[in-house]
């Protein structure tokens, strides 16, 4: 009788304290899965039409987001991480070297440029795509082999360096490498437009993607 009524009990203490032990592993990675997304939550900011906007990373590198544009990133990079931003529309970048040597990485849906400390301008819109670059050295990854023109010949690569002064820009499904004028390209940073030789087509497309006209 006694077996009888003391192994219901000790089956029901087990039972108690399993379930106890299963709430406790729960609630820790509960507080440790808040905790982490939290720590390393994603940041959104977007600029409307006729907007431009200033940030500052948790590495102290600096963004001005142009007009009609989207970024995301983490509030706070881990030592060691790859620093990595997310980019629709234009955006200017002043890196700054990691102590790590950790990479900056700008992501489009055309490429992602991978950088230690420079500065650049990336335009990554749903029919162009350019980088130009101000000073230091950045390489371009592709998701997959593209048709590189450069010095007026063409090549099939998966990525491409560029030096200061030079521009990286896609045209009718093959990218193009070429010397220009920085300031002009980044004239936008004054709120101005540097006007070369562009077209009336060109010019119409400027003023819908940042004015919405």
């Amino acid at each position: 009788s006694i077996s009888k009524t003391t192994t219901p009990r000790i089956g029901r203490r087990l039972w108690i304290r399993r379930i106890a032990a299963a709430i406790a592993v729960v609630l820790v990675a509960s507080s440790s899965f808040f905790f982490l997304n939290k720590k390393n939550k994603s940041i959104v900011q977007a600029t409307d039409f006729g907007e431009q906007m200033d940030m500052t990373f948790s590495d102290a590198s600096f963004a001005k987001l142009n007009a009609n544009s989207k970024i995301e990133f983490k509030e706070k990079w881990q030592t060691g991480e790859d620093r990595m931003v997310s980019l629709k529309g234009e955006a200017f970048f002043d890196i700054k070297k990691s102590p790590s040597k950790a990479a900056f990485k700008v992501a489009t849906d055309y490429f992602t440029v991978e950088v230690l400390g420079t500065q650049f301008d990336v335009l990554a819109r749903e029919d162009k795509a350019s980088i130009v670059l101000k000073e230091g050295k950045i390489k371009v990854w592709f998701d997959e082999m593209v048709e590189l023109v450069s010095n007026g010949t063409t090549t099939s690569v998966k990525s491409v360096n560029l030096l200061p002064n030079e521009c990286l820009r896609l045209s009718n499904q093959k990218y193009y490498k070429t010397t220009v004028n920085t300031s002009n390209h980044i004239a936008w940073l004054d709120q101005k437009l540097a006007l070369n030789n562009t077209t009336l087509s060109d010019l119409a497309s400027i003023i819908r993607d940042l004015y919405g006209y």
